[in-house]
Order: C-alpha cells, then sequence, then structure tokens
C-alpha cells in the first residue's frame, strides 16, 4: 500500500527525536572493506545500550569506479532494535554519493512495516506485510547489519534455518534466505588464533560466508563471486609494560 509522503516523513522524524543520546558504547570499532584484494573502504560502527533499546550506528566510506574515476560514497546508518532478542524497531540510513543523497528508512509495526526512500527531494514510501518471526535488513554497502545477524544467531543451534530478509535497493523486497551453521573454522585475526563459528547466509541469487567470534561478534566476510572480504579490525597489540633489558 502507497503511503503519503509526509506521514512517512513523520514517522521518520518521530524516530530521529525518539534517538537516544550518545553514551559508552557497549562494542565499537572499524570493517576493513576489500575488493579483489584491494582495500577500498572502512566502516566504522557502535552498538549502545540506551534503557531497553540498542542503538546501532555506523559510517562507511568507500571508493567506487565510475566512468569518470574513482569517487567516494559515504554513508551514515542508525538502527533501534529491542535490547533482548534484537528485534528491529526502526532502521534509517543516508547515503551521499556524486552529489546525489538517498534517505531510506523502515519502520516495523505488529502486521506492517513502512518503508520509505528520498532522493534528493523527492520522497516516496510503502506499507509492505510483516513476515512472522525477525525481520534483517540488508543496505547496500552496510556490513554491520551482517554483524548483527550474526548476533541474533550466537545462541542458536541449528543445521539450516530459514530467514526472512528486507532488501532494500531499487526495488525493495522481502527475501526467503536461510543461515547455515558450517561448524568450526581456527582462523587467525590480528596476533591471535580463533575458533570461530562459520556461517552461510545464503537467499537464491547469492551468498556470504561469515566467520564470527565465541562472543557473537563477526570478525570476517566474504562474498566469494564478487571478490569481496570484510574484516573486523583487530585490537592493537599490547606492549611489554617490561623496559628495555640490559645491553638490549
Amino acid at each position: 500500500m502507497r503511503l503519503p509522503f509526509c506521514l512517512v516523513l513523520s514517522m521518520a522524524c518521530l524516530g530521529l527525536t525518539r534517538a537516544p543520546l550518545r553514551a559508552d558504547p557497549v562494542d565499537q570499532g572499524v570493517f576493513r572493506v576489500y575488493l579483489g584484494g584491494h582495500a577500498v573502504g572502512t566502516e566504522t560502527f557502535a552498538y549502545d545500550l540506551k534503557g531497553d533499546s540498542l542503538v546501532i550506528s555506523s559510517h562507511l566510506r568507500r571508493l567506487v569506479s565510475t566512468p569518470s574515476g574513482d569517487d567516494t560514497l559515504d554513508k551514515e546508518v542508525m538502527l533501534v532494535a529491542d535490547s533482548l532478542e534484537y528485534d528491529l524497531r526502526s532502521y534509517q540510513s543516508t547515503q551521499k554519493f556524486q552529489g546525489k543523497s538517498v534517505r531510506r528508512g523502515v519502520f516495523p509495526r505488529d502486521t506492517t512495516f513502512a518503508v520509505f526512500r528520498e532522493i534528493g527531494a523527492k520522497g516516496s514510501g510503502d506499507q509492505l506485510a510483516r513476515p512472522p518471526g525477525h525481520l534483517y535488513i540488508v543496505d547496500p554497502q552496510v556490513f554491520v547489519l551482517f554483524d548483527m545477524m550474526c548476533r541474533t544467531l550466537q545462541h542458536r543451534v541449528f543445521g539450516t534455518r530459514p530467514i526472512w530478509v528486507l532488501s532494500l535497493g531499487v526495488k525493495d523486497s522481502v527475501i526467503s534466505a536461510s543461515a547455515t551453521d558450517l561448524g568450526t573454522e581456527e582462523i587467525r585475526w590480528g596476533n591471535r588464533q580463533i575458533q570461530a563459528r562459520k556461517l552461510r547466509l545464503a537467499d537464491p541469487a547469492t551468498q556470504f560466508i561469515a566467520w564470527v567470534s565465541p562472543a557473537g561478534r563477526m570478525l570476517r566476510l566474504i562474498q566469494p563471486e564478487a571478490g569481496l572480504r570484510v574484516e573486523r579490525e583487530p585490537p592493537p597489540a599490547r606492549r611489554s609494560s617490561r623496559g628495555p633489558r640490559p645491553g638490549g
């Protein structure tokens, strides 16, 4: 069902006014993005607890090849979820690229959710039926959304389980996808070896493979067909508190 843009915009403003003030994050980090083995961007993110809400914010900067040369895509995201089950409460993103601004928003209700898109000064909104269970969002270039997906699956025991994904794009669509547990694999992360849980996140068109820490944090994500690799930046190695040895 098509929604009047003024109504959708008022919902977006309501979500923004309710956004809590920033405090010390429960987690924060940087994802480094590689394409074909070349570094192309970073995504800086933070998880904040605000009362009964979990607020996830991120800022992505990525080089994109265009016919006229490389240009920088800049994208900011804020997702608000229930702090216990990670159920989606609102999602907003703003992307700037080649002088064009694109704003997206998702606002769930009990049986439906509203989706809005604003390109420049023009905007539109739709109301879609909400699928049963947990609703995940995939927004191009935003990798913290995969990190959140991994965290919700952290304590789940399964072989393969279905998941519902709202894919934001030229045409927004709700997709039936799947998560498959591929067991554990030892990987090197920074200066440590970690037993990571390996997950396949796939829909009929594409697949991603994620390696997840015992705490549920996504350490690595690849999309083999696209040559995409995303690595969470490890913490800096601790320096020894000992002074230099005599004669050293």
